[in-house]
C-alpha cells in the first residue's frame, strides 16, 4: 500500500511539471482565435478541424512551431501562429492539454 501512495504521488508531481513552462489560464486567454475552428475547449468535433483537447503537450508546442516555421504546412495556420511568442505556445498547449 505504501508503495502505491509513492507511486501516485510521483504520478502526479511528474502530470503538474508537464505543464510547468505554460500556463493554462494564460492559454485560455489567448485561444479565442483558436476557438473559432476548434470550438472553446478544443474538444467539440468541428467538421474538417481537429479536436484539440488532451492532445500531448509537446506535440501541441511541436504542431504550433511548425506551422510557425512553414514546416507543416496550412496557410490560416501559418499567418495564427507567426502572431504567437513562445510563451503563447506554451500556454495554449498548456490549455489545450488540460481539457478532457
Amino acid at each position: 500500500m505504501k508503495r502505491l501512495v509513492i507511486l501516485a504521488g510521483c504520478l502526479l508531481s511528474l502530470s503538474a511539471y508537464a505543464y510547468a513552462e505554460g500556463k493554462a489560464s494564460e492559454g485560455q486567454r489567448r485561444s479565442a482565435t483558436c476557438a473559432t475552428c476548434h470550438s472553446a475547449n478544443g474538444n467539440e468535433p468541428i467538421k474538417n478541424y481537429p479536436k484539440l483537447a488532451a492532445k500531448n503537450y509537446d506535440y501541441l508546442i511541436n504542431a504550433l512551431k511548425a506551422y510557425q516555421s512553414g514546416d507543416r504546412l496550412h496557410s490560416a495556420m501559418h499567418a495564427i501562429a507567426l502572431d504567437l511568442t513562445d510563451q503563447d505556445v506554451e500556454n495554449l498547449a498548456a490549455f489545450y492539454a488540460k481539457q478532457e
